[in-house]
């Protein structure tokens, strides 16, 4: 009897991300973060890269 695959598809190369970036924050910009993540209902990483592309 074969398995059948359960779970999520497999993501396009192109649009996986792998790469981590490490860096520094004081305590203020960490809560700032955190902060915009929790009322935006996004992943803090998700905010940071929005932040990113807006320039802020």
């Amino acid at each position: 009897m074969e398995k059948s695959k359960m779970g999520r598809p497999p993501m396009e190369p192109s649009k996986r991300r792998s790469k981590v970036m490490r860096i520094r924050l004081n305590e203020a910009e960490r809560k700032w973060l955190e902060r915009e993540a929790r009322r935006s209902g996004l992943t803090l990483s998700a905010v940071i890269r929005e932040k990113l592309k807006k320039g802020e």
